[in-house]
């Protein structure tokens, strides 16, 4: 009889082990969170109807109690499943997990409380020596007060989102929440009529697998005719069949898994055989090949692509894309490869790289003409604001300079000076050497004088052998100093002509901001004339006084 017994109870931790691997399977499986459920749904709701067959086909206690527990843990098990199903369609998506954590507590501790009952015998005690009969204890009421609380909750959850919803889900979450009101409404009116008829050795029998007959009717009703995993189904199925791209599902050993029917336009690959790599690459550079081979060989996880081309019979180009699929848990399982024709594609891009060879020469020639027209911009500037001969500045550009200056400078009563110097007995010079000699004079002047000025200093050809400079922030005394360097600087200097040697000299004559009324500033032009004429009779003064000297304005 121990060993009967012993025999029983190794049975019975057998059958809770396999159960426990069996769900454990079933979480960490890669299949939708509530095909999981489903699935242990429907085995709790078998486990009450077994257990009740089998105890009444045994007269053995210690039977009947394995059997006994089995049909609770079924109940058990039904009760926190109806709850999570109503959580899956409902709308309290936030609190799903915190439930999902929370709800599970009490379902497991009121299992080991009813799995430990022969120990305690708090959950219930043979009537008559027999489970048949039975008295129920306090783990009972724990286990009523349970499900009818989680029934409760999920007819709850299924209400708001009958009131939410519209079409289909509707309608299933009506069906489910009439399956649980069944359900608790014939397990609760069994523990209510069985409590008080122990005494009487009366039962009634079949309510709790009556109600679970409905109830399942019930969902089976709804899981035929509203279930969205049908569709979902079909729809993954239409959509990867109906893909453009070649899609390929590889093992972790490379081995074909799956395949839609465009991958076969690109690949001879099998179902059930290993992938044929090497026919895709004897179409690639053969370099490129190799290390594309090394990563497909040797780095399962990386992300790989390559393009090769192929005669069918025209040319065609295939991008080959090899993605890793990687568990949650960052194991490697396998690789999708995808295959898309990218032959249009590669005609644009070749079309457009001929248009942008074109657009680039096209570019480079408009480049070098807006090149040839900023030159000949700048020439003709040059050309406007400088003397052709010496290459200063012509007097048009030196009376606009002038009276952009003067402007300024008076308005902050910055000082300036004017020059207006003359070579000395040109005339005699040109009749003497000849006209090209003098222009060499006066190119060799110009060269030499504006080695001395300042690069704000505007010097300019005022008009045959006369030169004017216009010299800003400078005050009289210092123009003074300028003048006089200038003017021994060109004396002292020799000329080298064609013909020979030639000395010049020069006359200067200055004036001054100074030299002219503030009043006359309203009328830059006119001021501008009133100073040229100062620093002309001062010139004129200079030359009467015998050449080669400076005068200032009186």
């Amino acid at each position: 009889m121990v060993w009967q017994d012993l025999t029983i109870w190794y049975e019975l931790i057998v059958l809770i082990l396999v159960l426990g691997l069996s769900i454990y399977v079933l979480s960490i499986n890669e299949i939708k969170q509530l095909q999981k459920i489903y699935v242990l749904f429907h085995t709790s709701m078998f486990l009450w109807p077994l257990g009740q067959v089998s105890i009444n086909i045994t007269d053995d206690l210690t039977y009947q109690w394995v059997y006994l527990n089995l049909s609770f843990i079924g109940i058990i098990m039904l009760s926190y499943l109806w709850l999570l199903i109503s959580l899956q369609f409902s709308l309290v998506y936030r609190l799903r997990k915190f439930f999902l954590r929370l709800a599970v507590i009490p379902p497991i501790i009121i299992a080991i409380c009813v799995t430990l009952n022969p120990v305690f015998h708090w959950f219930v005690r043979p009537v008559n020596g027999s489970y048949i009969y039975r008295e129920y204890g306090p783990v009972f009421v724990a286990l009523v007060c349970m499900a009818v609380l989680y029934t409760f909750c999920g007819i709850l959850l299924l209400l708001i989102t009958v009131r939410a919803r519209e079409g289909a889900i509707r309608k299933k979450a009506l069906l489910l929440c009439i399956g649980q009101f069944v359900v608790i409404l014939f397990g609760v009116s069994d523990a209510v009529l069985n409590w008080n008829s122990v005494d009487d050795q009366v039962i009634y029998r079949g309510l709790t697998s009556a109600g679970i007959l409905i109830s399942y009717f019930i969902f089976f009703i709804a899981a035929q005719n509203y279930s969205h995993y049908k569709v979902v189904s079909l729809a993954h199925d239409a959509v990867i069949e109906s893909m453009e791209s070649g899609l390929v599902v590889l093992s972790d050993r490379n081995i074909v898994i799956d395949m839609n029917q465009t991958a076969r336009k690109f690949t001879a690959a099998r179902v059930g055989q290993p992938f044929p790599i090497e026919q895709c690459l004897e179409h690639m550079d053969p370099e490129d090949a190799e290390k594309f081979l090394y990563v497909y060989t040797h780095k399962p996880r990386s992300t790989i692509q390559a393009e090769f081309s192929r005669f069918i019979p025209t040319m065609q180009h295939v991008l080959m894309r090899i993605h890793p699929i990687v568990h949650r848990n960052q194991r490697f399982i396998g690789r999708i490869i995808t295959f898309q024709d990218v032959t249009d594609w590669r005609s644009l891009v070749d079309e457009l790289n001929s248009k942008n060879q074109d657009l680039q020469v096209r570019n480079e020639e408009l480049t070098r003409i807006q090149e040839e027209l900023y030159d000949a911009n700048k020439k003709l500037e040059l050309m406007a604001t400088t003397d052709s001969l010496t290459g200063c500045y012509n007097r048009r550009y030196l009376m606009q300079m002038m009276e952009y200056q003067i402007t300024v400078d008076k308005r902050y009563r910055v000082p300036f000076s004017f020059i207006l110097l003359d070579i000395d007995y040109f005339k005699r010079t040109n009749d003497t050497y000849g006209h090209q000699v003098g222009d060499q004079v006066l190119k060799q002047t110009v060269d030499l004088i504006s080695s001395r000025l300042r690069q704000t200093d505007i010097f300019a050809r005022y008009g045959g052998e006369e030169f004017a400079i216009f010299l800003p922030h400078t005050k009289r005394e210092f123009a003074v100093k300028l003048a006089e360097e200038l003017r021994l600087l060109v004396e002292n200097n020799t000329m080298e002509t064609e013909l020979g040697d030639v000395k010049i000299t020069i006359s200067i004559g200055i004036a001054s901001s100074d030299d002219v009324e503030p009043e006359r500033t309203n009328d830059v032009k006119r001021y501008i004339d009133e100073l040229i004429a100062k620093a002309d009779a001062a010139l004129y003064r200079a030359k009467n006084q015998g050449r080669n000297r400076i005068a200032s304005c009186e």
